[in-house]
């Protein structure tokens, strides 16, 4: 702010040591000052500008241009007094002015929002953090923030600070933030189990103050939700020494029938079937995560039934399992040489893959049959 005081002498005569001083508000700050005759030395002190004049001649002008910057608390209204005096005054009705500034306040509310993670899975929980900076210059009072749930896919579960919630509609009363000041608070919400695409989530942030920038005053956070396909697989082998693990050097046995069925995680039933490759080996891919059970449709010809055994389950970081995932079909009839052949209730999550789920076979059975040579009559 810049005021300019023009001081005069109405004369008759002259105007000797003449002394001026000007009052500054509390709510500015001294930067400089000019006077228009030379050879005039003012000083600054506490906000105030004082000096001498010296003699003035009737008629004579000096304009004092005194330059200061508005603090950033200053409120209300900002007062300047400026005065002269000398001997000899006939009139000093005249010899003291002032000046009203009314302070605007001005804020620039800044708004920061981040997820804790993404992609999401559906069904799983993730937190936005939400940051508030008020770039002043000015302290900002009432300062509130609406975050607006998407519509569909995601529900609020809980917050950092008190809120208001209505139907997606997030409310917080962050009060009084002081210029330069920032705070932080947290938002958790559940992903819903059945959605997959992206989540946009948009805040605002306002204040009783007026803004200086209003381009920072929302921003919109896109989350991904997406399903990383689960895969389940094994073997079928001769399990020579019938120990249940598919040792080096065991043989594996092609085309046998494997079946999986269960219910992915939107409620939908799977059935599938594939065969095993040369290597004795079976494979479902691309499984969207749910329950699964795999079974052994046909024993293979000529083999007696050797021992089933779980595999191991990998998360979608390569991490295993610690605790078995699933079980042995139990074998509901021992006398007709082979086991439950299946495996259940295989719990597979996005991105798991759940390897070496195998079913042993024992050596081959012959007859006499087999080794009768046809003889042919002429």
């Amino acid at each position: 702010i810049s005021y300019t005081v023009r001081v005069i002498n109405d004369g008759p005569s002259t105007a000797k040591s003449v002394q001026f001083v000007d009052n500054l508000p509390d709510g500015v700050t001294y930067k400089s000052h000019t006077v228009s005759k030379g050879g005039i030395t003012l000083s600054h002190s506490g906000g105030s500008l004082t000096g001498s004049f010296g003699n003035m001649a009737a008629g004579e002008v000096i304009i004092v241009t005194i330059l200061a910057e508005v603090k950033a608390t200053a409120t209300g209204i900002l007062l300047n007094e400026a005065e002269v005096s000398a001997p000899d005054e006939e009139n000093i009705l005249n010899n003291r002015d002032e000046v009203e500034t009314p302070v605007t306040p001005k804020i620039d509310l800044a708004i920061d929002k981040i997820d804790s993670k993404d992609p999401v899975k559906p069904g799983e929980q993730f937190t936005y953090t939400v940051t508030v900076t008020n770039n002043g210059p000015s302290g900002a009072t009432g300062v509130t923030v609406i975050d607006t749930l998407p519509a569909t896919g995601v529900s609020y579960v809980g917050a950092s600070i008190p809120v208001s919630a209505s139907e997606g509609i997030l409310i917080f009363d962050l009060g009084n933030l002081a210029s330069g000041a920032s705070t932080t608070f947290t938002i958790t919400v559940q992903v819903a189990n059945t959605f997959s695409g992206t989540l946009l989530n948009t805040v605002d942030v306002s204040g009783n103050e007026e803004e200086t920038d209003y381009t920072n005053n929302q921003d919109t956070e896109p989350t991904l939700v997406k399903l990383d396909p689960a895969k389940l697989g094994g073997h079928v082998y001769v399990d020579k020494n019938n120990n249940g693990v598919f040792d080096p050097g065991e043989r594996p046995i092609a085309n046998v029938l494997i079946s999986l069925s269960g219910v992915d995680i939107h409620g939908n039933t799977v059935t599938q079937t594939t065969s095993t490759n040369a290597s004795g080996a079976y494979s479902f891919n691309n499984l969207t995560p749910g329950t699964y059970n795999v079974v052994q449709t046909n024993q293979p010809n000529r083999y007696r039934d050797g021992k089933d055994t779980l595999g191991l389950t990998f998360d979608g970081e390569g991490i295993p399992m610690t605790t078995p995932n699933g079980f042995p079909a139990f074998d509901q009839n021992v006398d007709d040489d082979r086991d439950g052949d299946a495996f259940q209730e295989i719990n597979l999550d996005g991105g798991f893959a759940a390897l070496d789920y195998n079913f042993g076979e024992l050596a081959v059975t012959t007859s006499k049959v087999d080794f009768i040579r046809p003889i042919f009559y002429r």
